[in-house]
């Protein structure tokens, strides 16, 4: 009787073992979709304010070359700066255009654009 009582013991421990095992990994299972959910709310939100932040962004673009566009002095397009006469003053001109070329991108700090 004692062995028997021995042998049921051992393989109630198993069972009990094996069966907290199993209800481990579901637990573990269960988990991902939590964690799917979070991180899908987290990259929608993303998603939505970089695409708010790039029409943001576009639209100032935009309206910059309108006003560059637009009719001035009666009528006339705005002129490009004329042609630098020597090496010095085509440096300098370069280098204004590189400051008057700087944006706002996503609205971080002051980037240079870069071609």
């Amino acid at each position: 009787m004692r062995r028997e009582l021995t042998g049921h013991r051992r393989e109630l421990a198993e069972t009990n073992s094996s069966f907290r095992m199993v209800v481990k990994k579901i637990d573990d299972i269960a988990e991902l979709p939590d964690h799917l959910a979070a991180s899908m709310v987290t990259q929608r939100r993303a998603l939505f304010k970089l695409g708010a932040d790039m029409f943001k962004g576009s639209k100032t673009h935009r309206e910059a070359a309108a006003a560059l566009a637009a009719p001035v002095n009666g009528g006339q397009r705005a002129r490009s700066p004329a042609r630098p006469s020597n090496e010095g003053a085509m440096e300098r001109q370069d280098a204004e255009w590189v400051l008057k070329s700087n944006v706002r991108c996503l609205g971080g700090p002051i980037m240079t654009c870069r071609r």
